[in-house]
């Protein structure tokens, strides 16, 4: 168990480090006007992902070990069909919304969308207890982004030539992810080469349930910097970007122990087992909160020595409203995966929902009056909320007393 959940919180951990430093370094190097405009486009991109998750992660965790090659395949042609309407859509955005009339929206979520399937062969990799050829792929991947992005920013590049940076390191990840699944599982993703309506499509209607619970999900980690961007500009969304990226390691941080125990909790055979495994997911969501309240606590003395005019220096005073969130969120992370768990997750969509919709309205209040310090205000209620309204639902399926 200790083996196996060190080595995907080594790669993942790696993924996280990367993700933030890189964005953290180009906070540094840009201006906040450039840096709140890349990252609104980077937001805009996650949510146009959304079409194309679908909330297949979760099923594949939750069914891909029992239920074989077939179930894999057929969801990874779903996937397909739907980025087929999701680059549309993309393009689409480009045209008509001017915010995203540049040159570094279209490379940016290209490099997404690849990372999405990477992300969905190396899901697949955890749930068949491939955890080795995971370990190996994600960590040389991760190695490869960071290198480039971080000699990209180095060099002086702008936002442009980073978004294509991204968009070549995820293109040869997903190359070499597609061969190490094979060679891994001995099978294809793509399955067979004729295209069977029925089944192919047959995902989207079954998954409708995990898609809406992974869209509000989705929505709720990049509107921060899409509602600060839309009341308060680019330069303020860039100084917040320059906080929140770190908030950023908790979902990443999370999907460790999601990864590690959600197969565990859908396939515990007495009500007994279940509850040891969500007792020890409890115990190492606090150990990971406090590693999360750790780094917040150094990047709090490093934002300070930075010169007054920096955005990481400005973003230091919303670093400890943001580690309290994180603290709420790891709550909520945990209870929403034994809900899923127990096929409860329709009570873990409206209370992220309530949260969601109460943070749209509130910022509207919060962001006029307190800036960047508004979003993180309503952010704390929101999650509050959403913890709140899931803790009965919670209680129910820790207790339910009938076998899986």
């Amino acid at each position: 168990m200790l083996r196996s959940l060190a080595a995907l919180g080594t790669s993942i951990g790696l993924k996280a480090v990367a993700s933030i430093a890189i964005f953290l370094l180009a906070g540094a190097l840009w201006e906040a006007s450039v840096f709140g405009s890349f990252m609104y486009c980077f937001a805009v991109a996650s949510v146009l992902m959304i079409g194309c998750e679908y909330g297949f992660t979760n099923q594949l965790l939750k069914d891909a070990a029992p239920r074989g090659g077939d179930f894999v395949t057929s969801l990874f042609r779903a996937k397909l069909f739907l980025s087929v309407a999701v680059c549309l859509a993309a393009h689409l955005a480009h045209l008509l919304v001017a915010p995203l009339h540049n040159g570094y929206f279209l490379p940016l979520f290209y490099s997404l969308l690849l990372t999405s399937f990477f992300d969905f062969l190396s899901t697949t990799l955890k749930a068949r207890l491939k955890i080795a050829a995971d370990f190996h792929l994600t960590t040389w991947t991760t190695a490869l982004h960071a290198v480039c992005g971080a000699s990209l920013l180095m060099a002086g590049s702008g936002a442009v030539e980073l978004a294509y940076g991204f968009l070549a390191t995820r293109f040869l990840a997903f190359c070499v992810a597609i061969f190490v699944f094979i060679r891994a599982l001995g099978m294809s993703p793509f399955g067979t080469l004729s295209w069977k309506p029925r089944s192919d499509l047959a995902p989207i209607k079954t998954g409708a349930a995990y898609a809406v619970d992974t869209a509000v999900n989705a929505v709720l980690n990049v509107a921060d910097g899409i509602l600060l961007t839309h009341f308060a500009g680019n330069a303020a969304n860039g100084t917040y970007q320059a906080a929140a990226r770190l908030n950023q390691s908790v979902p990443i941080a999370f999907s460790v122990l999601t990864s590690f125990f959600l197969p565990r909790l859908g396939g515990a055979p007495t009500p007994l087992q279940f509850r040891q495994h969500s007792r020890r997911f409890l115990y190492l969501t606090g150990g990971a909160w406090l590693l999360i309240a750790a780094l917040f606590g150094a990047a709090w003395i490093l934002y300070r020595s930075f010169p007054p005019q920096s955005p990481l220096r400005a973003a230091a005073p919303l670093l400890p409203g943001l580690a309290a969130i994180a603290l709420i969120r790891f709550l909520c992370g945990w209870m929403s995966t034994l809900l899923i768990a127990r096929n409860m997750q329709r009570y873990k969509t409206a209370a992220y929902g309530a949260a969601l919709v109460l943070i749209v309205i509130s910022s509207a209040f919060s962001i006029e009056a307190f800036g960047s310090l508004g979003i993180v205000i309503s952010y704390g209620m929101g999650f509050a909320v959403c913890f709140a309204a899931m803790a009965p639902a919670t209680f129910k399926a820790y207790t339910y007393n009938r076998a899986l």
